[in-house]
């Protein structure tokens, strides 16, 4: 199963943010593509969603000078552990602003307007083709859970499904179930952002890996856990989170995204 890449874009022209949507999606057919004009807002996709590609206008208000929120958004993205070498695009106008950006903030490219379509869709290939290697490696990695003082270290991997429940975690794993106390839902998405462990629900994660169906009409999928299946419900607010993941490759039935 195939995981798509999300990529953020940050620019307050909605003509210019359309554009950089249409080179994305040339470039990446199966990617997620998040847009907006605001920081706060560019703040929480980054938190909800493990961004692969970050695509960011230095000077989101042309009207205030000395701002560049783009800047200052990326300054702020570098000390989230997650994103320390997530790619970075700078879309800009101003050549004077390329050298900060590369040295201080280790963007990987920039991009000057008018965006040359060629140009953008070299750098965006080139910059999301080695995401799936580096998911793969997080999703070896273990988590560790603790329970009356005693560690559980659980691969990623191995993980089907977590859900929040009574005030408890329960993580599926291969033929097994584990309960945790002190720790919430929100926790465990931040402790694995990066990994293909995907919110579907407010109170259900579940391993993108593992779906082998997505009903969009009904919002529900279905997972394989070993030799068994199981389904699932998709909330509405997360079904974005679902797509990208999914590839119709298997079925002609209109089921899947």
């Amino acid at each position: 199963m195939k995981r798509g890449k999300n990529i953020l874009i940050l620019e307050d022209e909605e003509l210019l943010r359309e554009e950089l949507k249409r080179l994305v999606e040339k470039s990446e057919p199966d990617c997620m593509v998040l847009e907006t004009g605001d920081i706060k807002e560019a703040y929480q996709m980054a938190k909800e969603h493990a961004i692969d590609l970050f695509l960011l206008d230095i000077i989101l208000n042309p009207f205030c000078k000395g701002k560049r929120e783009g800047l200052i958004f990326a300054e702020n993205i570098r000390k989230i552990e997650e994103y320390e070498v997530t790619p970075i695009v700078f879309i800009t106008s101003i050549a004077y602003y390329e050298k900060q950006a590369f040295h201080n903030i280790h963007c990987y490219d920039y991009l000057l307007k008018p965006i040359e379509e060629e140009t953008a869709i070299e750098i965006f290939q080139r910059l999301l083709k080695n995401r799936r290697k580096r998911q793969t490696e997080y999703d070896e990695r273990y988590i560790e859970f603790v329970d009356h003082g005693v560690i559980f270290p659980i691969r990623i991997k191995e993980i089907d499904f977590i859900e929040y429940a009574q005030r408890k975690l329960y993580v599926y794993t291969r033929g097994k179930k584990y309960s945790f106390k002190n720790i919430t839902l929100s926790e465990c998405i931040e402790r694995m952002k990066g990994s293909s462990i995907i919110q579907i629900h407010k109170s259900i994660l579940v391993n993108a890996r593992k779906i082998i169906t997505y009903d969009s009409v009904n919002r529900i999928i279905q997972i394989e856990i070993e030799a068994e299946k199981r389904i699932l419900d998709v909330g509405q607010k997360y079904k974005e989170n679902i797509k990208g993941f999914i590839r119709d490759d298997t079925d002609n039935s209109g089921d899947y995204l």
